[in-house]
């Protein structure tokens, strides 16, 4: 038994209640000043909570902000606590709502957004929005808040933003004839470099010759709906209440796909070192990934915009932070004090810096110190390039589920020789009896 189908089946009453959630919070009000002097709350320290889900490199300037924010002021503190990458840290946000001690603050995947607001487990930011004419959504990219937005409230404020890129080895591209500041635009030119640069061969540090990958394929989150997208399918009907995904578009996409693999020219397998070892061409990862790859990557390193199938479609991203209904009053005022200062230009100028992740704020984009960023290294400006072409993930509880489907499918086409034209058929199967399971 599904432990959260009670829980769906009260979505009505939850949706009824939204309101209320937030609403003592307007009836009192709350001031915050500009700059980094805040509101205090009286009879001491409000204790709140964040959870995050980026480790290593990707967690030191968040976790820097929060120190800074701590020590600047002696009304809040607020308490980090890592819970393990997007799958894992979203159980235990789920087991911490059921036992009715969730956190304050929370990063979650945004594929996993809608969930959580279909719950009724999070709260609409809109009232605090509009009692604080400081902080204005206007700050922020409007396209960054598109999976922030359900039913035309924002819910969350865009964390660790990102797009996916073309990497690619410009070394590799100059020993195949290519030109290493043309990268390919097209999915029919990707196809062309990929078959120049699969006749090379590369010798490891082990000694051994290995044949240069053209392309590896990755089969996460985005990348299905990357492939859908670009090439003109649709992953639901626009009601929702069916999946959409056989169609001639995705097949189309499958066919390239596996003739590039069957060729030789790319891999659905493949890894992280296998992207830093200089035996691939190219590979589309996240932005994030920037700064990771210059420090560990032996060859000249080159990124350019998502290669163009039938139209452009960039899947957003990343992470966004989510502010939990259950919070009293005061710990909600609290967190928005912090969400103020960590979405300050500077703030946000550092975070992009560090960590390769967009910066949610454009006023930190336009800023002298990022264009100097730019200047230093224009890969860095690529993700913003593609900004107008993004596109959220579905707004449907059920979609991580279907969204596992999707991956599983294609990553048994790609690996397993399986025929897609076959498997559609069950799989849209699954896909629907998926939609009438969550309610």
């Amino acid at each position: 038994m599904n432990p959260w189908k009670s829980v769906r089946n009260t979505q009505s009453v939850k949706k009824a209640t939204k309101l209320s959630l937030v609403l003592p919070l307007i009836l009192a009000g709350f001031v915050l000043a500009c700059g980094t002097r805040w509101q205090r709350d009286t009879g001491g320290k409000t204790n709140i909570t964040l959870w995050y889900s980026l480790g290593g490199r990707y967690s030191r300037p968040m976790l820097n902000i929060v120190e800074q924010f701590n020590a600047m002021q002696d009304s809040i503190f607020v308490e980090t606590s890592y819970q393990g990458n997007y799958g894992p840290a979203f159980q235990k946000i789920l087991a911490s709502v059921v036992a009715e001690n969730p956190p304050t603050l929370a990063q979650v995947v945004v594929q996993l957004g809608p969930r959580l607001v279909e719950y009724g487990t999070v709260a609409s930011l809109e009232p605090f929005f509009a009692a604080d004419s400081a902080f204005t959504k206007s700050a922020f990219f409007p396209q960054l808040l598109k999976s922030c937005t359900f039913d035309g409230d924002l819910y969350a404020l865009p964390m660790n933003a990102s797009t996916q890129v073309l990497y690619y080895n410009k070394d590799l591209f100059r020993a195949a004839g290519l030109d290493p500041e043309a990268p390919p635009q097209t999915w029919q030119e990707v196809y062309r470099y990929a078959q120049k640069l699969a006749q090379l061969n590369v010798r490891l540090a082990d000694g051994r010759e290995v044949q240069v990958i053209g392309l590896r394929l990755d089969m996460i989150e985005w990348d299905v709906e990357r492939i859908i997208y670009g090439w003109g399918g649709r992953v639901y009907k626009d009601d929702f209440s069916r999946v959409a995904y056989r169609s001639d578009a995705v097949l189309e996409s499958l066919r390239f796909l596996r003739k590039m693999v069957d060729e030789g020219l790319a891999t659905a397998r493949g890894s992280n070192e296998s992207d830093i070892t200089g035996i691939v061409g190219m590979v589309l990862r996240s932005t994030g990934s920037l700064e990771y790859l210059k420090e560990h990557v032996n060859y000249e390193l080159g990124v350019a915009p998502q290669p163009v199938a039938k139209q452009a479609a960039i899947p957003l991203g990343g992470g966004n932070l989510f502010l939990f209904a259950d919070a009293s009053p005061r710990q909600k005022r609290a967190a928005w004090a912090f969400l103020r200062y960590l979405y300050s230009p500077q703030n946000q100028l550092l975070w992009a810096s560090e960590t390769g992740y967009m910066t949610s704020i454009r006023s930190a984009y336009e800023s002298d110190a990022m264009q100097q960023l730019f200047a230093e290294d224009a890969r860095r400006r690529v993700t913003y390039e593609q900004l107008p072409s993004t596109i959220s993930s579905p707004k449907h509880g059920s979609y991580k589920e279907i969204n596992d489907e999707l991956r599983r499918f294609f990553n048994d086409v790609l690996q397993q020789n399986m025929s897609p034209e076959a498997a559609l058929l069950e799989l849209e199967t699954r896909g629907n009896k998926i939609i009438q399971n969550y309610y």
